[in-house]
């Protein structure tokens, strides 16, 4: 058994050229050591939907598991665990987009090193509440696209005030201030142990599976209370602490390049135009922003 499964989700609704993708990156990029990929398959219902993803990971793929769609990407990582006896994992999600050679070995290095829990392609400050008025303001007004209701009720007397509060009442509870440390969860690596305690509470929901990567008791907020530190590691190889992430350049910052694997997320600002830039920059780094 080798010593890392790189464990990649595989979604029927995503369709098949989403696949095409991600493996055409794994075979561009070389890993930089040896590992198992492992393959999981969510939400098909026979064999006949299966024949032509299978067909695609016919001698790339070590290993395929067969799951049902249901529980988000966190519930299909932990089955793989729970299914094999791999001493390390590196999860990438359905959009996950390798970017350079020795990635895994890059990512493994740091995963290595002494009394690191948790290593990530990207981290982020970024927290559904809300820590100051002035700077929620800042980016609700930075906001273009609410809809013509919301665009309606911001323009009324003391409408900012009131959804400050809202999100506070609503998120406060739930989340910590900025910086709220995560590590995202599209590109990450975990020890098998740490992963199968990790998952206490069934994700059944979208916000579900925001708690459990940057919730008051998210993953990362876990491993830190343990005496662990989490740690970002870019194109480069540098290592990041957590209170350098924003200086990575990996994530929603400058020309994120020193990232090294993308995910839908990533392209989005990276696609996007100066504003939007600009907007996502702040929501996960405030004041620390510095978009391209």
């Amino acid at each position: 058994m080798k010593p890392v499964a790189v464990v990649h989700l595989v979604r029927k609704v995503n369709g098949v050229g989403v696949l095409k993708e991600f493996l055409a990156a794994y075979r561009e990029y070389e890993a930089g050591m040896e590992h198992d990929l492992v393959c999981v398959l969510k939400g098909f219902t026979d064999a006949a939907e299966m024949a032509p993803y299978q067909e695609l990971l016919q001698g790339i793929c070590t290993r395929v598991m067969d799951v049902p769609d249901r529980g988000y990407d966190i519930t299909a990582y932990w089955m793989a665990a729970e299914a094999f006896e791999y001493p390390l994992f590196c999860y990438l999600n359905s959009f996950s987009r390798i970017l350079a050679h020795g990635w895994l070995e890059k990512l493994h290095a740091a995963a290595a090193r002494k009394n690191v829990g948790l290593v990530g392609a990207t981290g982020s400050y970024q927290s559904f509440r809300p820590s100051s008025f002035n700077t929620f303001v800042q980016i609700s007004r930075e906001s273009k696209h609410r809809g013509r209701v919301k665009d309606a009720l911001m323009a009324l007397p003391f409408s900012h005030h009131l959804n400050y509060l809202r999100h506070k009442l609503l998120f406060g509870p739930g989340y910590h201030n900025f910086p709220n440390y995560h590590i995202r969860t599209n590109a990450f690596v975990l020890r098998r142990d740490v992963m199968r305690k990790a998952f206490r509470r069934p994700i059944t929901t979208k916000m579900d599976a925001y708690d459990f990567e940057s919730g008051r008791y998210n993953l990362t907020m876990r491993l830190l209370q343990a005496g662990f530190h989490p740690l970002v590691v870019g194109i480069d190889g540098t290592m990041y602490p957590r209170e350098d992430w924003h200086m990575s350049n990996t994530f929603w910052q400058a020309d994120q390049q020193n990232l090294l694997v993308a995910d839908n997320q990533t392209r989005h600002y990276a696609e996007g135009s100066p504003h939007v830039r600009s907007l996502l920059s702040r929501m996960a780094w405030e004041d620390l922003a510095r978009p391209a």
